[in-house]
This record gives structure tokens, sequence and C-alpha cells, in this order.
């Protein structure tokens, strides 16, 4: 991955501002030109860990998630944004049951 190219990703996921996308609170470059960027801790887990913890979902559930995951996809490709990666390891279930999309690199 080039660093013009972790740049502008950085810049793409900094401009979605959602509910449902983890945000990007800051964002910079080290000493010798690293870009970095930095995102909150989301406390809960992962989709895929809660799927392996409990072998399958109440379709209840994982009609909320997707409902959640849809709003924020929907959301970014509004403003021409593709996620290019989206699998259960990059949706987190957040406290209170808020579901965060994440990763768009």
């Amino acid at each position: 991955l080039s660093v013009e190219r972790f740049g502008r990703e950085i810049a793409l996921a900094a401009a979605l501002q959602h509910a449902n996308i983890v945000p990007v609170l800051s964002a910079g470059a080290t000493a010798d030109g690293l870009p970095y960027y930095l995102m909150p801790f989301i406390e809960g887990s992962s989709l895929r860990d809660l799927v392996a913890d409990h072998k399958g979902l109440p379709i209840s559930d994982v009609l909320l998630i997707l409902n959640d995951v849809s709003r924020a996809l929907a959301y970014a490709h509004s403003r021409g944004v593709v996620h290019r990666d989206i699998k259960s390891e990059n949706i987190m279930l957040g406290e209170f049951g808020v579901v965060m999309v994440m990763d768009w690199g």
C-alpha cells in the first residue's frame, strides 16, 4: 500500500460522519512521513466474535444488525465511497446495541 493511497483512504474515512461508522478522530504523519489515523476504541465485540460465541443469532438480531450496516453503507455510497472489504470482523457491536462499520481502507 503506497503512502499516497493510504493518505487518500484516511481522508475518505474522515469525511464519513455517520452513527454507524467508526469515526476518524485525528490523522497525521510521523516524522518519517508515514501517515496514521486514530479512531475510538469500541467497547464490545465484532460480529464475527458474536456469531462464534453464540453459534448463530436469532433472526430478529440479524435483521437489526443488517439494518444498521445497510445504513452505514448507503451513507458511504451516497458520498461515492465503497467499503471493498465488508465482513464480520469489520462490523463492531458496541454498547447499547450500537452497530458500527470500520476499516474503510
